[in-house]
């Protein structure tokens, strides 16, 4: 080919360099085909708010940022929780200057839910072809601030304010972060009763915010009520209380010259009682408007009662009550008035006259005589004898057809049929080792006791778990009986004795009594008091000193006291002794009273810093001679010990009664009857000496002083024969509630001391620590008024002396009062001067 002639390559050469040409020309125009302005593809960014934020406004949550190539510049703009759900969205479009190019934008957003809700902000742009998403962005973010604690204030009221007792009265305050703003309000009484309540909203405490409530409220109550308003919000989810306020309110303020008196009729008269016995008197002040009126005989039983209104009840007012009550002959009593506490925790006001009853009733003695037997009741006797207790108790002249005795003698229209009288009720008692002794469980433990209505007894030994460590079965014989138990068991363990007899019929425990004990000597930590000297029921001679002597422990620094008291625990002496390095003491006694009385010995132990009883013990005695008559006693409680409020049971001792009857009183510190039982001595033989014991059911506030007395009556007249008594506390104070307690000096205390008196006591939930102390005399002027500070929840103030003269008595009053002077706490009881000063 290269041979070839020059005319051939030349064509050859040109042809080549045409072709190159042609594709030389086809790049450069391919190049100059292309749009230098073609359309990027679509695109959304979010600028505000930063990934991660927290988004304090959620009603207002700004959203900015920018879309690139979108379809008309239309973009979405949602607001989503963590789980995708929508919670708002907002359509927008870019301000971008021609459709499908550059621009921003900006979308206002609002959400509700909790406060530090973690959610998505999310942008997009959808395809205008299929509706398909051809751009977007997302941020993580927190819708509001972690929302504040749930809370509720009270503003109106203020604490210890006094509001309308009978009206209405506003209450606000605000709420936080509680459910939907819901607040619930209450007007409370001092026990936490609810008086009214009523539903509010505080706009703005909703998700985690503030805001401000109100409602008004309407009570009626007496004045002088002490109590609270409660506002409180409640969770949706379990409706418990998710924030509270409370602030002690008292009701109505307290008049400070509330009176009562009885005008008719006058005292001393004779009162006409046929038809009954009208009763007339006036009040001031008497707030919620309540008196009660008693007929009363000469040894202070009510014979009737009936409460009345008085009108009107502010001011000076006026009221009458009718009653009804038998009398059989002219007998000495009297009418009782009182307002039973002018405001809670108030005044108690009251007024007695003395008078005699006119015969109204005479005994159907030409009906034959019954004889009450053990179990009846007026009804039961009312239904065998064919007639009614109303009639029974007219043709008897009962004014309390309830109580009627073993014995007594009763007129019936005719006699039942074959009268079948109950069964002569079971009854244990252990009679040693005394409840809290010490037993040697190394050798037998010779256990004694008595029982009535049983054949066998079945006595065991048990260990702190209740776990049997020996039982024994005896015979019943005269009324007594005896078991001797080997235990067998570790020294310095606690346990008890038990006696129980069961039913031959089922098996079932027809009676039952059991004592604490400790098996080996006891450990000396514990304070302890005994008395060793005189026995029980030891007889003292009168004419020469008696000598008392006892042990103690534990008892290092406490003061040591000997009080002689008679069998109603009337003070007959206080002598203070000291306990020697070996842990006796001993003190003689003079005692100046009638051969033949009844009495007891009391040792006890006093805490130096709060005047509480530490330590305890005591016996029963006869002063004098042993005499023939009737007597009763009472060993259990204590005096001035403190009991329940539930239930308590007394023990005692008693002789030469009438059927063995005794009847058994649990009184409040005025008089009031809280419970009343019969029971019987447990004596071998009719007319014999025994123990006895009962249960009373009471229900009585906590603090509340009192008596326990024990009495037996004459089947001839039904006069009191033979009485015994103590003063007690019926149980201890409630945590939360206003309390004031004396604690020393003791009730009925004779008071003679030249450097002054040291009253002490306990304290507790008061509005103030300051209380006041006050002596009154048996008129109720006030001879003494000093303030004590309290420490801690003890007092102590000291009271001076002024003469007086000797013989009278008087009251030693404590006691707290509210911002409106109100009282709120009190505790009272009666002392007695003696010599020629008294305390001031």
């Amino acid at each position: 080919m290269l041979l070839l002639a020059g005319g051939t390559m030349r064509k050859h050469i040109g042809t080549m360099f045409l072709i190159l040409s042609f594709i030389l020309v086809g790049l450069v125009g391919a190049q100059g085909d292309q749009d230098p302005t073609a359309t990027p593809p679509p695109s959304v960014t979010i600028s505000s708010p930063a990934p991660g934020a927290v988004l304090p406004n959620m009603n207002a949550i700004t959203v900015t940022g920018t879309g690139t190539s979108l379809f008309e510049n239309s973009l979405t703009v949602q607001a989503l929780d963590s789980g995708g759900n929508i919670l708002a969205q907002q359509p927008v479009t870019t301000n971008a200057p021609e459709v499908g190019g550059t621009g921003s934008y900006q979308a206002t957003l609002s959400v509700s839910v909790a406060p530090g809700t973690a959610g998505v902000i999310r942008a997009f742009a959808v395809s205008a072809n299929d509706g398909s998403i051809v751009a977007e962005s997302t941020i993580n973010v927190t819708y509001g601030s972690t929302p504040a604690p749930s809370s509720i204030t009270i503003n109106t009221p203020t604490a210890g304010s006094v509001l309308p007792n009978n009206g209405t009265f506003l209450v606000s305050g605000t709420a936080t972060n509680v459910f939907e703003g819901n607040v619930v309000v209450q007007a409370r009484d001092g026990a936490g009763n609810v008086l009214t309540q009523q539903p509010t909203t505080a706009p703005g405490a909703a998700l985690g915010g503030t805001g401000n409530w109100q409602i008004n409220l309407t009570v009626n109550v007496a004045a002088g009520t002490n109590g609270s308003i409660r506002a409180f919000s409640e969770s949706p989810q379990d409706g418990s209380v998710v924030a509270e306020a409370i602030v002690n309110v008292t009701y109505g303020a307290i008049p400070d010259d509330a009176d009562l008196t009885i005008t008719f009729p006058a005292a001393g008269t004779v009162v006409n009682t046929a038809g009954g016995v009208t009763v007339n008197g006036t009040s001031r002040n008497i707030t919620d408007g309540n008196v009660t009126v008693q007929l009363r005989d000469g040894n202070n039983r009510v014979l009737s009662e009936r409460s009345v209104k008085t009108s009107p009840t502010q001011g000076d007012g006026q009221w009458t009550a009718q009653l009804g009550a038998f009398f059989t002959a002219n007998i000495p009593g009297s009418i009782y008035a009182f307002a039973p506490g002018v405001g809670e925790g108030g005044q108690f006001v009251s007024d007695t006259i003395f008078v005699t009853f006119q015969t109204n009733c005479g005994v159907r003695t030409d009906w034959p005589v019954y004889i009450v037997q053990r179990g009846d009741t007026l009804t039961r006797i009312a239904q065998r004898v064919s007639s009614s207790v109303s009639e029974l108790a007219q043709a008897n002249c009962l004014n309390n057809p309830s109580i009627i005795e073993v014995g007594q003698q009763l007129r019936v229209p005719r006699q039942p049929i074959n009268p079948t009288p109950p069964p002569v009720p079971s009854i244990i008692s252990i009679t040693a080792p005394q409840n809290g002794a010490a037993v040697n469980p190394a050798s037998p433990i010779i256990v004694t006791g008595t029982g009535s209505g049983l054949s066998n007894v079945t006595v065991q030994a048990l260990d702190a778990s209740n776990n049997v460590l020996a039982a024994q079965t005896v015979v019943v014989s005269a009324g007594r009986w005896q078991a001797m138990l080997s235990v067998g068991t570790a020294t310095g363990t606690s346990g008890r004795i038990t006696a129980f007899a069961t039913s031959p019929q089922d098996g079932s425990v027809i009676a039952s009594a059991s004592v604490s004990v400790f098996f080996g000597q006891q450990p000396p930590s514990g304070s302890m008091l005994e008395i060793t000297t005189p026995q029980p029921f030891a007889v003292l001679n009168t004419q020469v000193p008696s000598t008392i002597s006892g042990t103690g422990s534990g008892l290092s620094n406490a003061s040591l006291v000997v009080r002689v008291l008679d069998n109603d625990s009337n003070v007959l002496g206080d002598y203070p002794v000291t306990l020697n390095d070996s842990g006796n003491w001993l003190v003689n006694v003079t005692i100046d009273v009638a051969p033949g009385t009844w009495g007891m010995i009391y040792a006890y132990a006093q805490s130096p810093s709060t005047g509480s009883i530490v330590a305890a013990d005591l016996v029963n005695v006869i002063f004098g001679a042993d005499q023939p008559g009737p007597f009763v006693t009472i060993s259990e409680p204590m005096p001035y010990s403190t009991v329940g409020t539930e239930s308590i049971t007394v023990r005692g001792y008693g002789g030469r009664l009438f059927e063995g009857n005794v009847v058994v009183r649990a009184l409040d510190n005025d008089g009031n009857t809280l419970s009343e039982g019969p029971t019987i001595i447990n004596a071998s033989e009719m007319g014999g000496e025994g123990e006895w014991e009962i249960s009373l059911s009471l229900g009585v506030v906590p603090g509340t002083r009192g008596i326990i007395e024990a009495f037996s009556t004459s089947p001839e007249d039904g006069s009191v024969i033979t009485h015994a008594q103590v003063p007690v506390i019926y149980g201890e104070p409630v945590a939360g509630e206003p309390f004031i307690q004396i604690a020393n000096p003791l009730p009925g205390s004779p008071i003679s001391d030249a450097t002054g008196l040291a009253v002490m006591g306990y304290a507790s939930a008061l509005p103030s620590d300051i209380i006041t102390v006050q002596l009154i005399d048996d008129e109720g002027n006030i001879l003494a008024s000093r303030s004590a500070n309290i420490g801690g929840d003890t007092w102590e103030v000291m009271l001076t002396l002024v003469s007086l003269e000797p013989g009278t008595s008087g009251r030693l009053v404590a006691f707290a009062s509210g911002s409106n002077g109100a009282v709120i706490a009190r505790d009272s009881f009666d002392v007695r001067f003696i010599g020629d000063v008294v305390l001031r």
